[in-house]
């Protein structure tokens, strides 16, 4: 009798065990990228570009910003019959999606061909490939934009567009990707085709996922 009281308290302990370290539907820890402190000095790094030129990107003290620093993003697009674009990564992460992760981001176009920006993420299947938020048909939670570069002049914030002496609220729910993984926080200017030349210029501060 007294071994099988040992044995039953041992397997109370043991699953309760299980429960604390994996506890089920478990969120990852919140992601902030607010630009307060340096990013590495590797970053930010190119990732693609087609036709277009960046002149600055990296952290500002120029306005608008939430604290003290926002990231700057601006360049040319000098192509005017292709598609144009140009994008950096701003951080690594491993970021597991469930069901109830959000995107979250401050933005502030500062000139026309700014509206054509926007914070994309790099995101890990199951199987290792690699997808990524533009191309998954994912509309932002505000007013329902699509959340690609090329779609986010649509935007009600963006009508007394451009410059923007404050921050329009960018969101958007992942759980459409439930399972995957977040890999990287890219920056990216495209504009679709639609053959725009001229400087873009857009500031972006805050970045969420939670």
């Amino acid at each position: 009798m007294r071994q099988l009281t040992r044995t039953r308290t041992f397997y109370r302990i043991f699953l309760s065990a299980l429960f604390v370290v994996f506890p089920t539907g478990a969120h990852a820890a919140p992601f902030s990228l607010d630009f307060e402190t340096p990013l590495p000095s590797t970053l930010p790094s190119l990732v693609e570009r087609s036709c277009a030129n960046a002149t600055i990107a990296g952290r500002t003290s120029a306005s608008p910003k939430v604290g003290s620093y926002s990231f700057q993003f601006r360049g040319t697009d000098d192509c005017p019959a292709s598609d144009s674009r140009i994008s950096y990564k701003l951080a690594d992460l491993s970021f597991p999606i469930t069901s109830a992760t959000i995107l979250k981001y401050k933005i502030a176009p500062q000139s026309t061909l700014g509206i054509n920006i926007s914070i994309d993420l790099k995101i890990q299947n199951t199987d290792g490939s690699i997808l990524y938020l533009k191309d998954q048909g994912i509309y932002s939670t505000s007013d329902a934009i699509l959340m690609h570069p090329a779609n986010q002049k649509d935007h009600a914030s963006f009508n007394s567009c451009c410059p923007m002496a404050g921050f329009a609220n960018i969101s958007a729910r992942l759980g459409k990707l439930q399972g995957k993984t977040i890999k990287e926080i890219i920056i990216r200017y495209d504009d679709n085709y639609k053959e725009q030349r001229g400087t873009f210029d857009t500031r972006i501060d805050d970045i969420q996922i939670l």
